[in-house]
């Protein structure tokens, strides 16, 4: 009876032995993990900073396709500047060159009046009222012009439906195709065999079509101013 508090006693104490022990292994366990806990934090904080630093430098970042980026859109905006540039300066030579030809063909290339024809900066009046010769010659005088004095590039650019007076008759003093300003008729331009009749006029279709006609036959006519 008295053996048995004893032994509870010696195994109370075993157990509070095994119980500190424990315990100390358990806090001694716990503070050699703290430098490696430590040591995980540090790194973390140096890695958060190195990123902070790399976003933190703005403008083009380092990995290649920013970079490519980078350079093709500064070569983009100097080809759009290039382009505005010669576009404007074409713009402007045209301007130039335009306005050059303009004054060194000076008054020829005027607007025609209405009811006239232009070409190669003369105007012409084709008639729808029939003349003679001579008061076809008074109608052109009364809208300053003349009678048309026809040359080679208006011979083939006129074409006409019917006959119309210009301005060449046949001189019986010289005996001779002439024009208002008694100028000879260039052979090149008509093949005209001296007229039958006295008082012949030149009446005008095409430049293959051509008669010598009397003056006094009326007929449309053609003014060139």
């Amino acid at each position: 009876m008295n053996e048995e508090p004893t032994t509870f006693t010696m195994l109370n104490e075993n157990y509070q032995q095994k119980h500190t022990m424990k315990k100390g292994m358990k806090t001694k366990l716990s503070l050699n993990k703290l430098p490696f806990i430590r040591k995980k934090v540090k790194d973390h904080k140096l890695y958060k900073n190195m990123a902070s630093n790399i976003i933190n430098k703005g403008g083009c970042s380092p990995f290649p396709w920013r970079l490519i980026s980078c350079v093709l859109g500064v070569m983009f905006l100097l080809l759009m500047v290039a382009a505005i540039a010669v576009a404007i300066f074409t713009a402007n030579s045209f301007s130039e060159r335009t306005s050059s030809s303009m004054q060194q063909k000076g008054p020829c290339c005027h607007p025609c009046p209405k009811n006239w024809v232009w070409f190669r900066c003369s105007c012409y009046y084709f008639s729808k009222e029939q003349l003679s010769w001579r008061e076809s010659q008074n109608a052109c005088s009364s809208l300053n012009s003349s009678l048309l004095k026809i040359n080679r590039d208006e011979m083939n650019f006129f074409s006409l439906n019917s006959f119309f007076w210009i301005g060449a008759y046949y001189n019986d003093i010289f005996h001779q195709w002439v024009w208002e300003n008694d100028s000879v008729l260039p052979p090149y331009l008509f093949q005209l065999p001296g007229p039958q009749i006295q008082q012949a006029c030149l009446s005008y279709k095409s430049k293959e079509t051509y008669f010598s006609e009397p003056c006094k036959e009326k007929q449309g006519y053609i003014c060139k101013k």
